[in-house]
């Protein structure tokens, strides 16, 4: 299973994460043109991404 979440402001969740010391992965907008997305693991191991629309995207 997977969930995917949009999130306007992508740097205020990765530091989120990071004061809680979530481990993700960062992979910019390698997978899909126009989003940048990080992805990480819920405690039952459920991957979670969360994107953001990239600054001038369609």
């Amino acid at each position: 299973m997977k969930l995917t979440l949009h999130h306007v402001n992508l740097a205020t969740f990765r530091a989120h994460l990071e004061a809680h010391g979530i481990p993700y992965s960062d992979w910019g907008n390698r997978a899909v043109a126009g989003w940048h997305q990080i992805f990480f693991h819920d405690p039952d191991g459920t991957v979670i991404e969360v994107h953001q629309k990239a600054d001038g995207a369609p």
